[in-house]
């Protein structure tokens, strides 16, 4: 099935840009140069990664997971565009949900998939971002990247203060520039 559109293609610099916007605004309370090289570098990769991840999975693969979520999330946008009451769907756990989506749609493929609180979970946070991605997953691939981008920050930060500011560079090798975070974790 082909999830990437020529939409997905037109938006993704756009939505590149605007990431790119955020984080350079975000850099400039970055004042030592090193940090904010590390900061700018994390973000390319990130960003690189999670479209190279999504590429693959679209062109090599031709599935994963992530067209699960995308799937599910999609699933749970139109059921709301179409019924606002639907919207109860976002609270109810998991058991709940896969019996409503066994209902409306009856595909087993799929069903397993909506009844695991933590897919379902992910599904719910990509309903929300369709909102403000036109429902594209190469857009949303990006948001997901700049989230594990955000949490790797966090961590090389708190990793860097406990380290007393010594080794940042090999502690941004292990942390931030390693391929098993940067495109498996975006």
């Amino acid at each position: 099935m082909q999830y990437i559109t020529v939409f997905d293609y037109l938006l993704l610099p756009v939505y590149l840009y605007i990431f790119y916007i955020i984080v350079k605004k975000t850099s400039v309370k970055y004042t030592d140069p090193e940090l904010r090289k590390y900061f700018f570098m994390a973000f390319y990769l990130h960003m690189f990664g999670a479209v190279a991840y999504a590429l693959m999975v679209q062109y090599y693969y031709g599935y994963g997971d992530s067209f699960v979520f995308y799937y599910g999330s999609d699933f749970l946008s139109t059921q709301i565009a179409q019924d606002a009451g639907n919207i109860q769907y976002f609270f109810k756990p998991a058991s709940e949900v896969k019996l409503w989506y066994d209902e409306e749609v009856g595909d087993l493929h799929y069903s397993g998939y909506f009844g695991i609180a933590s897919n379902l979970f992910i599904m719910k946070v990509a309903a929300v971002l369709s909102l403000f991605s036109f429902n594209k997953y190469l857009v949303i691939t990006l948001f997901f990247g700049a989230f594990s981008f955000a949490g790797l920050w966090k961590l090389f930060l708190v990793f860097k203060d406990i380290n007393k500011d010594k080794h940042l560079k090999l502690l941004a090798w292990g942390v931030l520039y390693m391929p098993s975070v940067w495109f498996w974790g975006s």
